[in-house]
């Protein structure tokens, strides 16, 4: 806890695997909704497109803020 108050150690790349695994799980809700919605085959193969295009687009949200977190955390920045 001492090292948490005195920016010893960061919690950022915590909290951006614990959005990373949540936003998955809603992507993964989400698309089995969609997938069965009563649309058919249609929504079937739309609730595979939000599965599979939003778990990368997910990913790569995640790992654009992470390295902007770690520039801040090397650069001493603070806002």
């Amino acid at each position: 806890m001492n090292s948490l108050l005195s920016f010893d150690s960061f919690i950022t790349p915590r909290v951006i695997t614990i959005i990373y695994w949540l936003s998955l799980f809603a992507v993964f809700v989400g698309g089995i909704s969609v997938m069965f919605s009563g649309m058919g085959a249609a929504g079937f193969f739309a609730g595979l497109m939000v599965m599979v295009f939003g778990a990368i687009s997910v990913r790569v949200y995640c790992e654009l803020i992470r390295p902007l977190a770690k520039v801040v955390v090397r650069h001493n920045v603070y806002y």
